[in-house]
């Protein structure tokens, strides 16, 4: 009788070690900080800067301000060459660095303050241009005539748009479905069909310019902080390409 009254404390010991183990390593993987990775260009040809390079910093430094407040969110910053032959191979250096992203977030510079919803395969026809090689044609690429770019869940942009309109700003915001001609498109498209087959979400922005930004007092803030928001509810939502 005793030697069953042992074996039957020992199981419920066992049992109750087993399942504190196993709250533990919940707890863990609950308080782990959602890694982002924030890819930004260098300067264009004639440019002194990329208005993505201080953006990505102020998000990172934003981000970090509020993890005092909210979850934690391990930023990590990665700088694209303007190349076509060499920018995904930098990604992917980038992307080496740790196994578990859960979002790699795109600044190109442009005229505006837009999120690109669709890419558009193009043959890269720029050789005049000495920084810029000559991108790959559409027969070695292999993909459809369009990628989508919303690697995420739409609630997420939902949500964020229902959040800006409720913020004082100067900076319009809009929805774009053409990324362009140039080496932006290029990228947003190939990184989004990539980390789609690596299960990692992507988006990507498009920021104004700095001599823009210049001109506005809150410019820099505005874009930074509409991003640390992004990024913020993004952590919060379900990773998915549909709604």
């Amino acid at each position: 009788m005793r030697m069953t009254r042992l074996k039957t404390m020992a199981g419920f010991f066992g049992f109750l070690i087993g399942s504190l183990l196993v709250s533990a390593t919940d707890v863990q993987a609950a308080r782990a900080p959602y890694q982002v990775l924030i890819t930004y260009f260098e300067p264009f040809q004639g440019g002194s800067e990329n208005s993505g390079d201080r953006i990505a910093h102020l998000v990172e430094a934003l981000l970090r301000q509020r993890a005092k407040k909210f979850q934690k969110i391990d930023v990590k910053l990665c700088v694209l060459p303007v190349q076509y032959r060499t920018v995904l191979s930098r990604l992917q250096d980038c992307l080496n660095e740790s196994s578990h992203w859960s979002l790699v977030l795109g600044l190109g510079q442009g005229f505006d303050f837009r999120i690109e919803e669709l890419g558009r395969l193009r043959t890269a026809n720029i050789a005049d241009d000495s920084q810029v090689s000559s991108g790959p044609s559409d027969d070695e690429v292999g993909l459809n005539a369009t990628e989508d770019l919303i690697q995420y869940s739409r609630r997420a942009l939902d949500r964020f748009l229902d959040l800006r309109v409720k913020k004082p700003r100067i900076l319009s915001f809009t929805r774009s479905d053409d990324a362009g001609s140039f080496v932006c498109n290029y990228y947003a498209m190939r990184a989004a069909h990539r980390l789609s087959e690596q299960k990692i979400a992507f988006a990507f922005f498009h920021v104004p310019s700095p001599h823009y930004l210049y001109e506005m007092k809150t410019g820099w803030d505005e874009v930074a902080e509409d991003l640390a928001d992004f990024i913020q509810i993004a952590s919060r939502t379900r990773p998915s390409t549909s709604g």
